[in-house]
């Protein structure tokens, strides 16, 4: 089993029509905020949260800390990661990697309600936002060259080779980043990767259609169950890009939740809250890797079937309520099944 626990600071902004009046406190004679998100019969509700992140690491499938970019970093470009290299005998190399990266992203979302009932709750969540991930890159050592005579007009071969020894043809310095970025990014190569290069995605994020159900309620507690089904709508991962992130995985899932909520005083309340989420199965255009393999030919670039499997999430989460506006902290423990 392997854990990963989040720390999630967040702000919610909330604008109700109609004024929320359902699982409030009497003390002082005046409403509080719906507990759960749920809204009055006939009344709609509109929220917007911003999700701030930050990462330049990454768990491993041993639940160990390992850098973004580490299947990139301090790799020997030799020919066991490009065969190409093999034409200038078993110690010719590009040099090593040094890779790094690290992601920023923004996610908004615009939550839609309508309240059926007193205990029953629909709505839409629609999510939208960007992510960034920025990359440096550069090759330490190497003993191959730019070859100052290669024509770029002719597929490379042993008669036209773009690299050659360095010392050869007055040649002093090794190729570098350039050279290895022309290896993965010209066709003649049969890579067909893109720059090595900070990338950014934006735009929509996969939507969620569902409900809520308050079955359980006194006077400063409530217990809902939540149900919804998200739609794969987001673009997908790009096979020809090795760093850029989509905004979501791009499959369908259906989530289920059952949240348990309390107040303490006029403007303090607890949380606690358990989801399952089962993914389906889809498809996806992708390279398909072979075990221990970073790079793969644009040749062996598919459709393919993929089961992201299912997993659940336990979260408790400490939240304030001042007029429209609410705190919170929440800390979030998943397991992938």
């Amino acid at each position: 089993m392997r854990l990963l626990l989040t720390a999630v600071l967040g702000v919610l902004v909330y604008l109700f029509i109609g004024g929320p009046q359902i699982c409030h406190a009497e003390g002082n004679g005046s409403n509080i905020l719906t507990l759960g998100d749920m809204l009055p019969k006939k009344h709609w509700g509109v929220r917007l949260e911003t999700q701030f992140g930050h990462a330049s690491q990454k768990f491993n499938a041993d639940g160990e800390r390992e850098g973004l970019a580490v299947d990139y970093d301090n790799v020997q470009l030799n020919a066991g990661v490009f065969p190409v290299l093999a034409l200038f005998g078993p110690g010719a190399t590009m040099g090593t990697s040094r890779v790094e990266a690290e992601l920023d992203a923004v996610l908004h979302k615009l939550t839609i309600g309508y309240g059926l009932s007193d205990n029953l709750t629909v709505g839409v969540i629609l999510p939208f936002g960007r992510v960034k991930t920025r990359v440096s890159k550069d090759v330490e050592g190497g003993n191959l060259a730019d070859n100052p005579f290669f024509d770029p007009t002719s597929p490379p071969s042993p008669t036209n080779p773009p690299l050659v020894p360095v010392g050869t043809f007055g040649t002093t310095q090794p190729t570098g980043v350039q050279g290895v970025e022309r290896i993965l990014t010209d066709p003649a190569y049969g890579y067909g990767y893109k720059n090595l290069q900070s990338v950014r995605t934006s735009g929509l994020a996969d939507p969620l259609v569902g409900f809520q159900w308050r079955f359980w309620a006194s006077e400063r507690q409530c217990a809902i169950f939540s149900s919804g089904l998200r739609f794969g709508l987001s673009e997908e991962d790009d096979p020809d890009d090795l760093f850029d992130v989509p905004l979501n995985n791009g499959n369908t899932d259906l989530e289920s939740t059952l949240s348990y909520f309390r107040q303490f005083a006029d403007h303090w309340e607890i949380a606690a809250r358990f989801k399952y989420t089962f993914q389906f199965s889809d498809t996806i255009t992708a390279r398909a890797y072979s075990v221990g393999e970073s790079l793969v030919p644009a040749s062996r670039k598919e459709r393919l079937d993929r089961n992201l499997g299912d997993f659940a999430k336990t979260s408790l989460e400490a939240g304030y309520r001042l007029g429209n506006w609410r705190s919170f902290v929440r800390v979030e423990f998943f397991r992938r099944q």
